[in-house]
């Protein structure tokens, strides 16, 4: 989506959408926050937040992030989807 907007000449911004009931836990010696990136674009009848995730909520909090931190996002949840593939076929 952010690629989208930027080819049509619009500003588009990855966002760390934070929610209150932030979920976080341990997994054995790993503690994980589990959160998700959304989308914010200015289109000509205003701004505009994209969530495929569909529960922006009043408690919500959007960060703008930079393409440097959504790279590291992503490469962190590759990291973890490796570790948890791993521990799974161990068992």
């Amino acid at each position: 989506m952010v690629g989208l907007a930027r080819s049509l000449g619009l500003p588009g911004y990855y966002a760390d959408a934070l929610r209150a009931s932030t979920e976080l836990r341990d997994e054995g010696d790993i503690r994980v926050r589990a959160g998700h990136i959304a989308v914010v674009s200015h289109v000509p009848d205003g701004t505009k937040l994209i969530d495929f995730s569909g529960e922006v909520t009043a408690e919500s909090r959007v960060r703008i992030i930079d393409d440097l931190e959504a790279v590291a996002h992503s490469y962190n949840n590759r990291g973890y989807e490796c570790i948890y593939q791993a521990r799974q076929a161990n068992f």
